[in-house]
This record gives structure tokens, sequence and C-alpha cells, in this order.
């Protein structure tokens, strides 16, 4: 019997993801949405020698089968909710089936700070540039750390982001200032807020379905990883998985299906509009700071708990582990000459980073956000001759835990890195 020709599922075909509901146990699966062609799987079984005495020469034994494993690769788009999470939004409107790339932020992640949002509300306190009383009873929608859209005076300007600082009942503030003090009733937006948290034990499933081979489907369970974000000129803001599994099933008939279905998620973002602030901590302006390229190094220190008893396939579940004394959070950046930099680096000048891109639609604004709250210069900053030998400077930010907000859930208030995506 000939094999088949089909065409591969990393081209055409539909992805399933879940949080599992106990490690290698799929829970709730949704249709996602990778970037075609970025899917990688690696089903792996250990063979173990056997090596018995024999008389003969040449006399090989076959191999016992021991452990599965697996890898997957892929990449997604950093894309919003399509409901603008303000005051008048409802909970699934963020939920796994309105957000299924979400998934993977949240089990690599750890945490997630999400709700509708409300608006500010000056009978009550008058407002400052620098935050609001908002709705009654609507502050704990608030918590510090959160991300979020506020709304400036100057119609101008419109939405921008913003860090909640201090949340004391229906009163907040936020980083970084707005041009005055916000109109009463004006929108402040929540963006669902992605965190580190210093324990991890989510475990994910992932299943590959192609279009044209329904014997041919895979799923991947236990699985975690690594997470990266990229955020390049002329490209879009897009995150990257690099994940191990503890089990596989298949190539086989799952019952999968591949019929075509839209994707609930809003378009994805081009960096054409990329803004960073990057400035003194104190510093409560918002001034675009130009640089001509940004890499993000995410650690994230997940991995496999390895066992002999229990368990499956020699592991019996997830946690944070790995490389927990370094940095949770680089940024490698890279723009026109600056002795500031100097400054800031020598003195070890404690910053706050806010890289962000928006896209206006006819809802508002929809924005992804990765806020670095403390940061400082860590390496000698490198010039260089660059394009037509324009002199530049290259120079690494390394992120500390927060300390520029106080109020609320303490993981997320002191998170070292944060990033928000909605709008």
């Amino acid at each position: 019997m000939s094999g088949t020709d089909f065409v591969s599922g990393r081209t055409l075909g539909a992805v399933r993801v879940s949080e599992e509901s106990s490690f290698c146990t799929t829970g709730t699966e949704i249709r996602c949405y990778p970037v075609a062609g970025s899917v990688e799987i690696q089903r792996m079984q250990a063979e173990i020698n056997v090596s018995a005495l024999r008389p003969r020469p040449w006399d090989a034994q076959d191999p016992v089968l021991g452990d599965k494993s697996a890898t997957c690769k892929a990449s997604f788009y950093l894309q919003p909710p399509t409901t603008r999470l303000d005051a008048s939004a409802a909970p699934t409107d963020y939920d796994d089936s309105a957000c299924p790339s979400h998934v993977f932020l949240r089990c690599l992640i750890g945490g997630l700070s999400v709700a509708v949002g409300t608006s500010v509300e000056t009978a009550v306190t008058p407002s400052a540039a620098s935050g609001a009383t908002v709705e009654g009873s609507q502050g704990s929608r608030l918590p510090a750390g959160q991300l979020c859209l506020v709304t400036d005076p100057d119609s101008s300007i419109g939405l921008v982001p913003a860090r909640i600082l201090t949340r004391s009942t229906d009163a907040v503030t936020w980083w970084p200032s707005l041009s005055g003090a916000p109109a009463d009733e004006s929108a402040i937006v929540v963006l669902p807020t992605f965190y580190p948290t210093r324990t991890n034990t989510r475990s994910l499933s992932l299943a590959l379905a192609p279009t044209q081979a329904s014997s041919r489907q895979e799923l991947l369970n236990g699985g975690t990883g690594s997470l990266s974000l990229t955020f390049e000129r002329d490209g879009l803001a897009t995150f990257s998985v690099d994940l191990a599994f503890a089990q596989w099933t298949g190539p086989s008939s799952q019952s999968y299906g591949t019929t075509h279905a839209a994707d609930p998620m809003a378009a994805p973002l081009a960096c054409r509009t990329a803004t960073l602030y990057l400035q003194a901590q104190a510093t409560t302006t918002r001034v675009n700071y130009i640089v001509d390229t940004a890499a993000v190094s995410l650690n994230l220190g997940n991995a496999h708990v390895k066992t002999l008893t229990g368990g499956t396939n020699g592991v019996r579940g997830v946690i944070r582990k790995e490389n927990l004394n370094a940095p949770a959070c680089e940024l490698d950046l890279t723009g026109p000459d600056d002795s500031q930099i100097e400054t800031w680096w020598a003195a070890r000048t404690e910053l706050s980073a806010m890289l962000f891109v928006t896209a206006d639609y006819s809802g508002g604004r929809r924005a992804i956000v990765l806020d670095v709250p403390r940061c400082v210069i860590v390496g000698t900053p490198e010039r260089s001759d660059g394009d037509g030998a324009l002199v530049k400077i290259k120079w690494k930010l390394v992120a500390h835990l927060d300390d520029t907000t106080s109020g609320g859930g303490v993981e997320l208030a002191e998170a070292p890195w944060r990033l928000g995506i909605g709008g």
C-alpha cells in the first residue's frame, strides 16, 4: 500500500488549544489561529538499548520503547479582543472563546488581570492629570498594576495607555499623566493584563488537524515552555511559543473538524505606530523616545517536574523553577546616539519603560502595551555605525520588581513586566 499525498496541516489545517483541567488532561478546547506555516511539531519516544551478552557478532536486539515527549513551536499575532472593554462590556467579551490565543499567554506567563472598564466620575472628587475617582463601586476593576487606556482631555490625543499606580476604593492614580484632568464620564478601557506569577502550575494541550488528512491528527498534552515577543519595523506585533509536552496521541483520526471558522479576535496590529516611553520613574510626561530596533527577552522559568513513579511518561506536572535569580525581562534597544543613555547607565538611574503599538478603528483605539515599570541600563552602552554610517547606540534594559505601585494584589502590583492587549 502506497503513502498518501496531502498538504501539511501547517499550511491548511486547524489548531486547538486548552488549559488542561489537570496535568495531561485535555480541558475545554478552543480553535486558535497561529501564523500559517509556523507550527512545528516534533514527536519523540525514547528507545532504550538492549545489550545482553550474545554468542555471535552483529546479533542486534530490539530496543525497548521508553517515555514519550514532544515539542512544538508556533507564532501568533498579538490580537486584542473584538469588543472594547469599557463599562458597557461583558465578561464573555474577554473569555477564551473570544480570545483563544490568550490561553497560551495565560498558561505560560501565569497571571491575567481583566475586568470590564469604567469611567471618570468628577462629581465625586475633582480629577487630575495623574488620576481620578471612577464610578461608584467600580474601583476594584483597576487594581494597582493594571494596564488600561485612559481618555486624554485633548480630543486630538484620545485614548492613551496607562499603568494604575494606586487604588483606594474608587480613587485611582496612574502613570504617565494626561495632558490635563480627564473629563467627567470619559472612558477608562481595561486592557487584559498578563503578568508573571511567582509560581505557575498551568499546563496546556495543543491539537493539529490537517484539512486534507483526517487520519493524521495529532494531540499533545502536558505542555509548558517559553514565550517571546516581536515588534519589528514594517511588521505585525507577534508572540512565539517554544513548548515541551509530556504526552502525544496520533497521528490518527481524532474527530477534530476543519471546517472554516472566523477568527473571533480583532485584526493584528502593525508596528508602524510603535511608541516608547523611556524616562526616570518620577517623570510623568508622555514623550516618545526614539529607537530603531527593540528586542524583548522574557525569562519565564517554566519546566516539567520529572518523576519515576506516578505522572505521565516520567513527568508529573509543571513548575516555575528555572533561572529564577536571573532578570525576568530584558530589552535590547538601538537608536540614535544619545548622551542621556550614558548618564542613566553611569548613575544606575531607575527608569520606567512602556513600549506600545496602537490602531484606531470605528469603536475607538486598540493597543498592545509592554510595561516595564522599573528597569536600569546594564552593560556599557555600545556605539557603532548604522545605516548610511549614522552613529547608533545600543543598550540593554534589565527589569526589576515594580516599586511604583501600591494597593492591590501583590503579584500584579510588583510584577517586573506586564503585557496588555485590548481596546
